[in-house]
């Protein structure tokens, strides 16, 4: 068969398949579109039958976010003990000096519910580098809380990542999330030449994180939960204060602070959240300006455009009420279960 009746066998069939898939691409957007309208209608007559005379629309959406049902059973009880570490740090931290912010669902929670969505399970706060190690100094030595990194594999395992928790000793299912920051110093119009180059550098940094995982002979097995490694911090906590100092050298320079993002120590999706935002836009911190729990809290300024930015517009109505990180969780043990008890009896977590 020459090539000339080689094409003109398969061109044909070549062209249909495309003309298919491209008419299946158009049924799909269409039928999406018609989703997000029926959900659009059904969340207005929601809002609707919601109303009351007098209040404007945004009164509406806040009064009805307040006054969802709090969470209940095991949920509920790691609410409680995440919410005393979570006070307990800012006790630390207001009396050093350090300040911190509210961030992620937390910072959602605050601004849409003062307190904790119904269906989260954990607490994020965002620190500055330097403030970070000086609050891991802290606590070293503190009775009740210790901080650890908690390593897994991400993405389907293709790269070795790390959490930083902060825990009570007597616990492995009670602790908050800690997520350093790092400033920047860029000129107008460097921002994505200096986007490339801290993507370069934080993929260098992983690859020596993945030869430490092998030399410790963890190896990827299944989406499972980070976990401690403290044989492996040691080697860790060089590697990434040598990384975040070049960091320091190629992207600070002494110069005045423009930027902040998420840097060394966070995976490639935490660091996209942030990617670079610009310093005046959202820092310092606003002190206590919102309120999670009763107790109030630094936050970002401007934090309801930055929680825009990482879930638009977050008083629409999210797909399901019932959003965890973990749909099921191991049974407290006997110490976690006293932890519980002597938090609501006395509030504070001894055993």
């Amino acid at each position: 068969m020459t090539l000339r009746k080689l094409f003109a066998r398969l061109l044909p069939a070549f062209r249909a398949r495309e003309a298919i898939q491209a008419d299946m691409k158009d049924y799909f957007d269409r039928l999406n579109h018609r989703i997000e309208l029926l959900e659009q209608k059904n969340e207005y007559l929601f809002f609707f039958l919601q109303h009351l005379e007098g209040e404007t629309d945004m009164e509406t959406k806040k009064r009805v976010f307040l006054n969802l049902p709090k969470a209940s059973g095991q949920v509920a009880d790691i609410q409680l003990a995440d919410n005393y570490i979570l006070s307990r740090v800012k006790r630390i931290c207001d009396e050093n000096g350090i300040s911190f912010s509210l961030c992620g669902g937390t910072l959602l929670g605050a601004v849409r519910h003062h307190g904790f969505i119904p269906w989260d399970d954990d607490v994020d706060i965002d620190i500055s580098r330097e403030d970070f190690y000086r609050l891991e100094e802290l606590l070293r030595n503190d009775e009740q809380l210790v901080m650890q990194r908690y390593y897994k594999y991400m993405e389907h395992g293709l790269r070795p990542g790390y959490v930083y928790k902060i825990k009570l000793r007597e616990s492995e299912q009670f602790y908050i999330d800690v997520f350093p920051f790092d400033y920047m110093s860029i000129a107008p119009g460097d921002e994505e030449k200096v986007e490339r180059e801290k993507e370069y550098l934080c993929e260098k940094f992983g690859e020596e994180l993945k030869s430490i995982f092998l030399r410790h002979g963890v190896l990827y097995s299944g989406d499972e939960k980070p976990v401690a490694n403290p044989a492996m911090d040691k080697e860790v906590s060089v590697i990434e204060k040598e990384y975040s100092n070049r960091y320091n050298e190629l992207f600070l320079k002494g110069g005045a602070i423009t930027h902040f993002t998420r840097g060394i120590g966070n995976d490639r999706w935490l660091r996209n959240i942030y990617h670079l935002q610009e310093a005046a836009e959202y820092l310092p911190f606003e002190t206590n300006s919102v309120v999670f729990e009763g107790i109030r809290y630094n936050a970002f300024r401007n934090c309801e455009k930055l929680l825009n930015y990482q879930y638009g517009d977050f008083w629409r109505l999210p797909p399901f009420f019932t959003q965890r990180h973990e749909m099921e969780y191991a049974s407290f043990s006997e110490s976690e279960k006293t932890l519980l008890k002597n938090i609501r009896k006395t509030g504070k977590a001894t055993i």
